[in-house]
């Protein structure tokens, strides 16, 4: 516990400070108490409780298909207020689970469908949802790092896509 508490204390502090300037100018970022190997806190696999704390509207870079970035926060426990990193794609072969997603946790996102997923009218909604994380840890870029495999329902009801009926 106080080794994440630790981890996320030094994370805060190794904010850049930004000076900007006035409309047109540049601006000056120094990195000299920036930890250039700093990475976010590894979580255990797991369920954890979270909200979306903030959701924004990109394009895939592996299929270039429209989706969301979604950033999530734990609410509780000893990794509360750590940051996890998911996406909703919205084209090919994902939209079946993108589908089910948004049947578990934004129902009532869900029914404005058919819409234009890059309308921020749409997407803002999912921001303040609370929901579970299941995450899990795989390999990436030389290092181990958080994979969130589903996103469920807060009370963990509901079937997860993850599930194949066996």
């Amino acid at each position: 516990m106080a080794k994440a508490a630790a981890k996320r204390k030094q994370e805060e502090e190794a904010e850049v400070e930004i000076e900007s300037g006035a409309e047109g100018e540049t601006f000056v970022v120094d990195l000299d108490n920036v930890d250039e190997n700093a990475q976010y806190a590894l979580l255990p696999r797991g369920k954890y409780p979270a909200t979306i704390e903030s959701c924004e509207f990109n394009i895939s870079q592996s299929g270039g298909n429209p989706m969301w970035s979604l950033q999530l926060v734990v609410d509780e426990g000893e990794y509360e207020g750590s940051k996890l990193f998911s996406h909703i794609v919205w084209g090919g072969k994902a939209i079946p689970r993108s589908k089910k997603t948004m049947t578990k946790v934004a129902p009532d996102v869900l029914e404005q469908f058919p819409c234009d997923v890059a309308d921020p009218e749409i997407y803002e909604q999912m921001i303040g949802i609370q929901l579970t994380a299941q995450v899990d840890i795989r390999p990436y870029d030389g290092r181990k790092t958080n994979n969130v495999k589903d996103l469920l329902a807060r009370e963990g009801t509901g079937e997860s896509f993850l599930d194949d009926g066996d």
